[in-house]
């Protein structure tokens, strides 16, 4: 077999190959290297702050035939926690709550150790943060990324698991063995002192007060400090509108379909609620609204901070005008609120928000909630109702719901209107209600359970209390 041959012959295979081999074979001739890259070898991109990510965008940042075969951009939101973050001076290091946890499990000198290690790679964020290092990356290789389909804007270390694997995740665990040693990575967040900007939220503390006069001091400094958790979203924003940027005014749409002319599912994952209402988000909110027409998947994961509730702060209507952009195509919904104050007090408008939207979502086929407040029996039925117009809809999961009287009441009326009976997979999981014990929830079965008791398939009653 000559050369010719040997190339023809990779050329026709090449697509029967695993992503390994294929970059194995990249390094066999800068010959071979040309047929490889013809084939998807690069499909996710990850975007983020943290040095290792940054210096794989620097590597694939030139090379076209790589890039264009990138599906799923992610950006990565999160931050070092602020007692690695802000700051210098030793005694703030002693501060340190993740200093603290250490020394509790490693011993004084190791945990020390470590601390530093970690400081090290925060001051790097830090640096890149406010050279916007990122921007400058993405601004390079945007032009390459035409097949992008989803963009996430996402935390990928998260309660102690990964979520997504990026260069710098890889980086991190290599640097810790010990068992009870994490990335200290903030990957939710907190409002600051008087209600202003936003700070990391540290994973394993859920304090780090002697950071927050250090932050304090700096939000005024710089944008970044007021708007972590939308960072991405902020410069996609600003790309788009750089008038608006300059002089507050409404000139155009923005829509990262501009960017992303083939985006078809956005996920947003920890983005305060703040931001999903016109008067919070401002620009960011129309961002929103605007890219989320004629998308297939949608994924929302929200938090509330404490306070919300008690002000009565309403971010239905923005998350309802969001998706009326995609009432004919969205097939995929999935809605995580989530408060601090669990079960604080009923939200008035969350489900009427999604009783009204259903009958419009006309290709709607898996529907995924998570409410952390009160409900009703009342506001159920109604939404049993609604569910009964959408016809396309297959998968419906309910997550977290907690009602003041019984679950049971709910799944007899459901069985006797039939308004569930074109669900082929029902699945309710942790969810209260007046029976449950302290601690214990309610889950189904299993996924079918639901839907053969609903059908009269089975007798046994679909749901048992467990503890988490």
């Amino acid at each position: 077999m000559n050369l010719e041959e040997f190339l023809v012959y990779i050329h026709n295979g090449a697509h029967e190959l695993g992503i390994e081999d294929l970059k194995q074979l990249r390094l066999v001739s800068h010959t071979v290297n040309e047929v490889v890259l013809e084939y998807p070898i690069l499909t996710n991109l990850c975007i983020s702050t943290h040095v290792p990510d940054l210096e794989y965008l620097e590597v694939v940042s030139d090379n076209e035939k790589l890039l264009k075969h990138v599906s799923k951009l992610f950006w990565e939101e999160s931050l070092f926690c602020p007692c690695l973050l802000v700051g210098g001076e030793r005694n703030e290091v002693e501060k340190c709550h993740h200093r603290q946890t250490l020394i509790f499990y490693l011993g004084r000198m190791r945990a020390m150790h470590r601390v530093y290690k970690w400081r090290f790679h925060a001051s790097a964020q830090r640096e890149n943060l406010e050279t916007n290092r990122d921007v400058a990356l993405l601004m390079k290789i945007l032009p390459y990324l035409q097949n992008v389909d989803c963009v996430f804007f996402t935390s990928s270390y998260q309660g102690g698991g990964v979520i997504v694997r990026t260069p710098a995740i890889a980086t991190y665990e290599q640097m810790f063995t010990d068992e009870y040693e994490h990335v200290p990575l903030g990957t939710y967040w907190k409002k600051g002192i008087d209600g202003i900007g936003y700070h990391p939220r540290p994973l394993m503390s859920q304090q780090d007060n002697e950071s927050e006069g250090l932050l304090a001091d700096q939000i005024f400094k710089s944008r970044f400090w007021g708007e972590p958790p939308v960072r991405g979203l902020r410069v996609f924003c600003d790309l788009l509108s750089p008038e608006e940027k300059e002089t507050g005014h409404d000139y155009q749409p923005l829509d990262m379909h501009v960017f992303f002319p083939k985006l078809k599912w956005l996920f947003l994952n920890n983005i305060p609620t703040d931001f999903f209402s016109f008067w919070g988000g401002g620009p960011l909110y129309r961002l929103l609204r605007d890219s989320m027409r004629g998308l297939q998947h949608i994924n929302l994961f929200l938090m509330e901070p404490a306070d919300q509730l008690r002000k009565r702060i309403d971010y239905s209507a923005g998350i309802q005008a969001m998706i009326q952009g995609s009432v004919s195509s969205l097939r995929t919904l999935e809605l995580i609120i989530v408060n601090e104050d669990r079960f604080f007090k009923e939200h008035e408008t969350f489900m009427s928000m999604l009783t009204e939207s259903l009958p419009q979502l006309v290709a709607l086929e898996e529907l995924k909630i998570s409410n952390t407040v009160l409900t009703t029996t009342e506001k159920m039925m109604a939404f049993g109702e609604a569910i009964r117009t959408c016809r396309s809809l297959k998968l419906l999961i309910l997550m977290y719901f907690c009602l003041p009287e019984y679950w049971k009441d709910v799944l007899d009326q459901w069985k006797a209107s039939k308004c569930m009976h074109h669900l082929e997979h029902i699945v309710l999981t942790e969810c209260l209600d007046a029976e449950t014990d302290s601690g214990f929830y309610h889950v189904s079965i299993n996924d079918s359970a639901i839907v053969n008791w609903l059908h009269g398939k089975t007798d046994m009653y679909p749901l048992i209390a467990v503890q988490p």
